[in-house]
């Protein structure tokens, strides 16, 4: 397994299809024959007048031989998220029931 980059947006996730598509030398037609998908799908997305939908994303990354990974980075969590992460206590079991402090 190879990591081929990192996206924080849905048009990264576009990018990075486009770069492993290019990668394989798979013309756009091709890659929409052997995924299903409707003719001038694949570069209608990768050019960002099309969106990546439930049935297109994973029809796209599994014939391109890709997987989604969601990585925990901690070192790069907003100051917001970090205060309100340290003042926020766990609620507490009281005879069966949850109640917040």
């Amino acid at each position: 397994m190879t990591v081929i980059g990192h996206a924080y947006s849905p048009n990264e996730i576009v990018k990075l299809i486009a770069k492993r598509h290019y990668q394989l030398g798979i013309s756009s037609r091709h890659l929409d024959q052997i995924t299903g998908l409707a003719d001038g799908h694949t570069s209608k997305t990768e050019c960002g007048s099309k969106k990546l939908g439930d049935i297109s994303l994973p029809a796209l990354l599994a014939t391109l031989g890709l997987k989604l990974a969601v990585v925990v980075d901690d070192e790069i969590l907003p100051l917001q998220t970090q205060c309100a992460r340290e003042s926020s206590k766990p609620p507490r079991r009281v005879s069966g029931a949850i109640k917040t402090p």
